[in-house]
């Protein structure tokens, strides 16, 4: 014990360092409690914050892709549903004109038809009165030939 009075007198030290020493510990222990335990807690949760919240955005990000997929999915299937309409609609359409050409190009045939019988009826009746004159013209040309 002598050793060690003789190191604290030769480092100076008296009676009143155990005081500042009990002091000190006092404080420590009094600051841990009011400002170091809190400042802990701040960092731990500031620490938990980013850290969590970066497995979170990764978390995040993953469902923002899958929505993404999903809503391109819809919008392919929307875009060729869309297609078969205006497919079907258009074929729809070309069949009603195509039956209505079809109509119409057959009520002509029959008018040109009718008219080309009209003609021919009108062609013979023309030809038999050509021929029955013809008969006369040489009937009269053989009697003229003939005087």
């Amino acid at each position: 014990m002598d050793t060690i009075y003789t190191v604290f007198e030769s480092l100076e030290i008296d009676k009143s360092f155990f005081i500042q020493f009990i002091l000190v510990t006092i404080l420590y222990f009094v600051l841990r409690n009011l400002f170091i335990n809190k400042l802990q807690e701040v960092i731990d949760l500031r620490e938990e914050n980013t850290t969590k919240m970066e497995s979170g955005a990764d978390e995040k990000i993953n469902q923002a892709e899958k929505i993404a997929q999903s809503y391109k999915e819809k919008i392919e299937e929307a875009r060729q549903d869309a297609f078969k309409i205006i497919s079907s609609k258009k074929d729809e359409v070309v069949n009603r004109e195509l039956k209505s050409y079809k109509e119409h190009e057959s009520k002509l045939d029959g008018q040109i038809n009718e008219k080309l019988d009209s003609f021919k009826g009108e062609l013979e009746v023309k030809k038999q009165e050509v021929m029955k004159q013809a008969e006369s013209l040489s009937g009269d040309l053989v009697s003229k030939i003939v005087q």
